[in-house]
């Protein structure tokens, strides 16, 4: 066991971990405790973005607010990985037949820069793809990459957001897209500028059918 693993341990013991909602002590892996998940169920959320005049389903497990918003930022920016199988789950469970996932042959996360990555040490979208990769049998690869750094589109107007991601993400050489199906994961979709500029790479490298999964949607 490395000394990480072994400080957290010793951390969980004088501060265990706690439901974000109510406060009772609980596993460490989930932000709820069993009755206040009642309170949270995932509620399949469905938007279209539209790209190269096609429109591509973004199924979402969760609205962006209130005690969900705290544990994805938990998630994202405190370190709470462990969290990334209850949102996985979470996903899961709002995917109807007609989504159709069997069909896919890859899932794929939105990427962070190299620079982001190793100030987080973690991409929360990678997280929560090889984690639902599992309960839906289909390979994760790592197909998208970001070339450029760029600021955080929170930060920005709708005008610039659009303008803030074009140009920053390029598919993996290491892939022929041509006629595959690839689904997309990321945390959360706003204005869906990020995923249509990853969905477009998708596109343009051949890619025959593409559907995006998110944690939550903010609209």
């Amino acid at each position: 066991m490395s000394i990480y693993s072994k400080i957290k341990r010793l951390l969980l013991i004088f501060y265990p971990a706690k439901c974000i909602n109510c406060g009772e002590v609980i596993e460490n892996k989930n932000p709820f405790c069993e009755n206040c998940s009642k309170k949270f169920p995932p509620t399949r959320r469905l938007r279209y973005i539209e790209v190269n005049n096609k429109k591509i389903k973004c199924i979402s497990a969760f609205h962006y607010g209130d005690k969900i918003r705290e544990a994805i930022c938990d998630f994202k920016f405190r370190d709470r990985k462990n969290y990334a199988g209850f949102f996985a789950a979470s996903i899961s469970e709002v995917l109807l037949p007609e989504d159709e996932v069997k069909k896919f042959n890859y899932i794929t996360s939105v990427p962070l820069s190299k620079q982001r990555y190793k100030e987080r040490g973690y991409n929360q979208a990678e997280l929560v793809a090889k984690d639902l990769c599992e309960r839906i049998d289909i390979e994760y690869n790592e197909i998208l990459e970001k070339i450029k750094d760029n600021k955080t589109q929170h930060t920005l107007n709708l005008e610039e957001r659009k303008v803030n991601v074009k140009g920053v993400y390029a598919t993996s050489k290491r892939f022929d897209l041509r006629g595959k199906n690839v689904i997309i994961c990321d945390d959360i979709i706003t204005t869906g500028n990020t995923l249509s500029e990853c969905v477009k790479m998708l596109m343009d490298s051949g890619c025959e059918n593409i559907l995006c999964l998110t944690t939550a949607d903010a609209s």
